[in-house]
């Protein structure tokens, strides 16, 4: 589940994308999300086994592969934790630039 602003995604075998408490969109997904993320623009983000996609225009776009971490994405990056599923005592974050 992520939320920004007015808008809400809930994960599950769909992803429903919910603004201003009303239902706007369904997607069918090829497997359930482990991860749903949106940016400050309110793009949508999802995590599927371990490849990251982006839902732009209806369509699912890969847009990173062997994400086993993922935690947020800001701007035009992802930010993951690299080896580690803990981030104390210190965390080795890395990024993927989103094309």
């Amino acid at each position: 589940m992520s939320l920004i602003k007015n808008r809400l995604v809930l994960g599950g075998n769909n992803l429903m994308i919910i603004d201003d408490f009303k239902l706007k969109f369904t997607f069918e997904l090829p497997g359930i999300p482990t991860w749903t993320c949106l940016d400050e623009d309110g793009n949508i983000y999802y995590r599927i086994e371990e490849d990251i996609y982006q839902l732009k225009d209806g369509l699912s776009h890969r847009i990173a592969t062997k994400i086993k971490y993922p935690l947020v994405v800001v701007g035009d990056k992802l930010i993951y934790l690299k080896n580690k599923e803990k981030i104390t005592p210190t965390p080795h974050l890395e990024y993927h630039e989103i094309k």
